[in-house]
């Protein structure tokens, strides 16, 4: 049973355990066009965001092209302090291109046998109390 108040979670679980997912996404496949822009700002991904990636595998793939951030500049009017995300020098955040995310994850859904992924198909209704989208 899978707890569709969390749907990220549901489909992950679903597919552990061996359910058929079918995946429906409004938009149009953006692999077809390859890395395409969309929104150019980057994501920040922390220690949990990179343990959710390392569940699916995707961890070390994503850090391949990730730029490490120790930490943030403030520009005041005459200074500039850098701002440490954390007291241990060793441990930072990891700045990821945000298609580049989506693309690796789509990739990855795709990849796995039970889950079909439909584009240009809009969930208009969901039953939450059998199966029906």
């Amino acid at each position: 049973m899978c707890d569709v108040t969390k749907p990220l979670y549901s489909v992950a679980q679903a597919v552990k355990a061996g359910y058929d997912v079918t995946l429906l996404e409004r938009r149009k496949d953006p692999r077809a066009a390859g890395l395409i822009g969309g929104r150019s700002i980057n994501l920040a991904i922390s220690r949990r965001g990179l343990s959710a990636l390392a569940r699916a595998g995707l961890d070390r793939k994503i850090l391949e092209s990730a730029v490490r951030m120790p930490g943030r500049m403030i520009h005041t009017g005459q200074s500039s302090i850098f701002q440490p995300y954390s007291r241990d020098p060793e441990r930072a955040i990891n700045s990821v291109s945000r298609s580049g995310l989506n693309f690796d994850l789509l990739e990855a859904a795709d990849d796995l046998p039970n889950v079909k992924i439909l584009f240009e198909r809009p969930c208009m209704n969901v039953d939450i109390t059998g199966t029906a989208v």
